[in-house]
């Protein structure tokens, strides 16, 4: 048979085939892909969605619809909103900025204040260290003072040296001064003195008097401005001041600043008059002396106790120089008891020393036979001038005495 004819019978065998099996042909087609290519069936259905797609885009709807989208633009609220929107992020910026710059000062601030607070402490503490010291030196002058004061009541009142006599002593003599004992102990116990035979008072009790005398001369010689000298009054005023200023705002170093300005000034206003003020307590001893022993008059006690007097009298304008002038940053006082006063343990202490002191708490007090020493301070909440104790003032309590005259 002629090649040539079975080639072309084959031929036209598959031409007449390909139609119905076209389906087929692609399955089959599509399992045989190679590695990498895109299968047949894939790429048309892709084609056709493309052309799909284009129709719809290209139609007169689509067209009309995206042109009407164009010509419409963003709502009016649209627009608003995303103004408003701006405007508070631009104020939320601002605000950041300020936060910012508002925590580098605080931070600034906060340093400042560190190192001015180092500071103060490290003067603090300078001036309670100053302070101390010049505390401590008040209390040393004070106890020697003390010791003076016992030391001369001794000596006046003993019975052995100068005698008392056995006879009650003249009304004169009463009427004159027996309104001072009054004032310096009270009523009862001024008047069981002046109503008991003078011998048979006992020696302790007059030097308990004696030393009371002391203690209220320097009471006010050593806390005034003026050294007991010029009047009351002025020192009134000054205290006045003084107490006005602590209970304000006013710093506690310019308000002893203040008052050791005005006392220094005071010091060299009222020297020439502090030769004599030591009067009134010659006097003040003889009152005493006169109503127990007629023979002690002014001239005797002079005598006896004229240059200890005199030591007294000096060491009391030195405390009034050292408490007024010479310490700037405390506020000191010396203090005693008047007659009638209740006993506080904490400002006071009782001439026994037995240790029994909390027991007599609120028991009558007689006389103050020593000085006590407190410190002023300031509460500045409620604006109200607090008293701490350094050194407690020595009493005479009721009790005591009944046992010293039984």
């Amino acid at each position: 048979m002629d090649p040539v004819a079975i080639v072309q019978g084959l031929a036209n065998f598959v031409g007449l085939s390909s139609s119905g099996r076209g389906t087929a042909n692609m399955a089959a087609d599509d399992s045989t892909v190679q590695p990498g290519a895109v299968p047949r069936s894939v790429a048309t259905r892709s084609s056709r969605s493309r052309r799909e797609a284009s129709a719809r885009v290209d139609s007169p709807e689509a067209q009309r619809d995206a042109h009407d989208d164009v010509a419409e633009g963003p709502s009016p609220m649209a627009t608003e909103q995303s103004s408003e929107v701006s405007h508070l992020r631009k104020e939320v910026l601002e605000q950041q900025t300020t936060i910012r710059d508002l925590q580098v000062k605080v931070t600034k601030l906060n340093a400042e204040l560190e190192l001015a607070r180092t500071a103060g402490e490290t003067k603090a503490e300078g001036r309670a260290a100053c302070n101390r010291a010049s505390t401590a030196d008040v209390i040393r002058k004070l106890e020697s003072l003390h010791d003076e004061i016992f030391q001369i009541a001794a000596v006046l009142s003993d019975s052995d040296t100068y005698p008392r006599p056995s006879a009650s002593i003249s009304s004169s003599v009463v009427l004159q001064h027996g309104q001072y004992l009054h004032h310096l102990v009270g009523g009862d116990v001024a008047g069981h003195i002046l109503h008991t035979q003078p011998d048979k008072i006992p020696d302790i009790a007059v030097q308990f008097l004696v030393q009371t005398a002391i203690v209220s001369w320097c009471t006010p010689v050593i806390n005034s401005w003026t050294g007991g000298v010029g009047g009351g009054s002025l020192d009134r005023v000054f205290d006045d001041l003084l107490a006005e200023a602590q209970r304000t705002d006013e710093r506690r170093q310019d308000v002893s600043l203040w008052r050791a300005m005005t006392r220094k000034h005071a010091e060299t206003v009222f020297a020439p008059s502090k030769r004599n003020v030591g009067g009134p307590l010659f006097s003040s001893i003889t009152t005493i002396l006169l109503l127990v022993n007629d023979t002690m008059n002014q001239g005797a006690v002079y005598a006896a106790v004229g240059d200890r007097l005199a030591a007294v009298v000096a060491a009391a304008l030195d405390l009034n120089h050292a408490i007024g002038a010479e310490i700037v940053s405390d506020a000191l006082e010396v203090f005693s008891v008047r007659p009638g006063g209740k006993f506080v343990p904490t400002f006071m202490q009782s001439i026994a020393e037995d240790g029994k002191d909390a027991e007599h708490a609120g028991e009558a007090v007689i006389c103050s036979t020593g000085l006590g020493l407190v410190k002023t301070e300031t509460r500045r909440t409620m604006h109200d001038v607090l008293r701490v104790p350094l050194l407690r003032a020595k009493v005479l309590l009721q009790s005591e005495l009944q046992e010293l005259l039984e």
